[in-house]
């Protein structure tokens, strides 16, 4: 066994970490993944009746956690339960920041009341469960891993507001990274691309919903324009990469003995990350327009 080896064998040694938005999606198979590698998993949710341990993994390996990240109280709570769980002398390996919504539509449409709440759950949850359990991972040597996304660099129509509580989220990375370095605390941000979760349902979802609820004059103006966005996320629907693929991302950024900075996850993202180094806005802008089937 090599060095890296056994550092990467003392991570997962003092292995608990907490996943947020657990139920489905990217948390679920990052449960699952850090689970069947050695890790303690407290997995992080709302609905705890939905909480179950996965299949075939071995008996303890995930808790089922209580925890609302909008919540002062819920999260205190599930921080209790963290550290009776690990005990006095017990070490935090890591928080996984992965719970998220997405709120879709026009920004001339979009509620305040919705834009409010895609920011809280999206960017100002992940910053108050890092300060909660900030503490236990200075002790531990920890690290944070937080769930961006591609669309932080390069913003879709209709897709405002959750674009730009990802990319709030890639710059409170970038800052938590930089201070927290000296306490010997990694912080790693993830942008996965278009990955087959959920989302999409609730996108295609929320937009009839605007629509349902537009004026006879924003439905006018937008409706074309919404319709042709609906076309195109059920095509992004059926050819997503695999929750697991960012899981695995997870596993390497929480146990790698120099974890990068940023992980692109799938080859959209990876591919879009260089394309849009070089690419101008009016080109990007016009080939977006030609994906969504629109002039």
């Amino acid at each position: 066994m090599n060095v890296s080896e056994e550092h990467a064998e003392e991570r997962i040694a003092r292995s608990p970490v907490v996943v947020t938005g657990s139920s489905s999606g990217i948390g679920a198979a990052s449960a699952r993944l850090l689970a069947e590698n050695g890790h303690k998993v407290f997995a992080g949710r709302r609905d705890i009746a939905r909480a179950g341990e996965p299949e075939g993994v071995g008996a303890g390996s995930v808790i089922p956690l209580a925890l609302d990240v909008t919540n002062d109280e819920s999260v205190a709570r599930a921080l209790a339960v963290v550290e009776a769980g690990i005990g006095p002398a017990g070490r935090l390996s890591g928080v996984v920041n992965n719970a998220g919504i997405t709120v879709n539509g026009p920004a001339e449409l979009v509620s305040m009341e919705d834009l409010r709440e895609q920011f809280e759950v999206n960017l100002v949850g992940a910053a108050r469960v890092s300060q909660a359990f900030l503490p236990l991972l200075r002790r531990s040597g920890g690290r944070i891993v937080n769930i961006g996304s591609l669309t932080a660099r390069m913003s879709f129509p209709f897709a405002g507001p959750y674009s730009a509580s990802k990319a709030a989220l890639a710059a409170m990375s970038h800052a938590m990274r930089r201070e927290l370095r000296p306490h010997g605390v990694h912080v790693v941000l993830l942008e996965p691309g278009n990955i087959q979760t959920g989302i999409w349902d609730k996108h295609i979802r929320s937009v009839q919903s605007l629509l349902d609820r537009a004026t006879p004059d924003a439905r006018r103006a937008y409706e074309h324009h919404l319709k042709a966005d609906v076309r195109m996320v059920g095509r992004l629907k059926a050819g997503g990469t695999d929750p697991r693929e960012v899981a695995s991302a997870v596993l390497e950024a929480l146990n790698s003995e120099r974890p990068r900075s940023r992980y692109a996850v799938g080859l959209d993202s990876k591919a879009l990350s260089a394309l849009l180094r070089v690419m101008p806005s009016p080109i990007s802008d016009r080939l977006i327009a030609r994906f969504m089937g629109v002039r």
